[in-house]
């Protein structure tokens, strides 16, 4: 196997890159969701639905730039500043 042969395939699973591009970042999907997954457990909303959606979404992503959502509990917010309240303004 050269070494050209290497740099088309994720060094952690060994599957192929998708793209040049992916290649170029080393990215791999098979990779980026067993992360995603794995991390499942990690975190939650407290909200059955709103966890089931955002897991969802994660393992939809099919490449490098696609968004990646996840929560972000409200403590690890900082500066935070009400800017408005009620409907009526």
């Amino acid at each position: 196997m050269s070494s050209q042969d290497d740099d088309d395939q994720c060094k952690k699973c060994g599957e192929k890159y998708m793209s040049e591009y992916d290649a170029m970042y080393e990215w791999c999907k098979s990779c980026q969701i067993n992360n995603l997954k794995q991390n499942f457990t990690n975190w939650t909303s407290e909200n059955e639905k709103i966890d089931n959606l955002i897991q969802e979404m994660q393992l939809e992503i099919n490449e490098l730039d696609d968004m990646i959502f996840e929560w972000i509990p409200y403590d690890q917010f900082d500066d935070i500043k009400e800017i408005g309240e009620g409907s009526d303004k």
